[in-house]
């Protein structure tokens, strides 16, 4: 047999086909030899070969396949896991702007009430800004200037208002009393 595969016999084209991990053709040329000669070892070995290679390549490549997949779900996770970060990050950083431009709004309009909120929500999205914690500073400071302001505005338009109930009493007390003339009258 060994010199017929070397004259390019029939058997030495399915041994290359085997060599060559062709398991299929292999198993189908080995499969014919046996019709011709039915009793013979050499085709049955060979196909015995052939039907191990054949399986052991598709387990390897069920194999490959499978880590390919978890590979690829892997990344995708990892891409997913990614996006939302960014997502989130953009998300913070909008609101974060959001809440700086609503105080810088207020302290443009001189609502010192609105802006304080609007800088410590900034501050809590981003902590270690410096700016930020500046205008907060500011927006306080005038805050409780204005409150000030505010407080004794309207203490001063409780007194004011005090005195003109007074005034109206005594007015009232004058209007309604007899006069001294007019109880030596009577």
């Amino acid at each position: 047999e060994i010199s017929a595969c070397l004259v390019g016999s029939e058997m030495c084209i399915r041994d290359r086909a085997l060599s060559a991990e062709m398991w299929d053709e292999a198993i189908k040329s080995y499969q014919g030899a046996m019709s011709l000669k039915p009793d013979a070892d050499y085709p049955k070995e060979k196909i015995a070969i052939a039907k191990e290679g054949k399986a052991n390549a598709m387990a390897a490549a069920d194999k490959a396949r499978a880590e390919e997949e978890a590979r690829l779900l892997a990344l995708e996770k990892e891409n997913q896991r990614k996006m939302a970060e960014e997502n989130r990050l953009a998300q913070l950083e909008n609101d974060f702007n959001t809440a700086v431009s609503n105080g810088d709004q207020a302290m443009t309009d001189k609502n010192f009430k609105l802006a304080v909120p609007s800088y410590k929500k900034a501050l809590g999205l981003k902590p270690d800004n410096s700016a930020v914690e500046s205008k907060l500073a500011e927006a306080t400071t005038l805050y409780k200037e204005n409150e000030a302001v505010r407080l004794a505005a309207a203490k001063e338009r409780q007194r004011l208002a005090a005195i003109k109930l007074k005034k109206r009493q005594e007015d009232c007390l004058l209007y309604t009393s007899p006069s001294p003339r007019d109880r030596q009258k009577s």
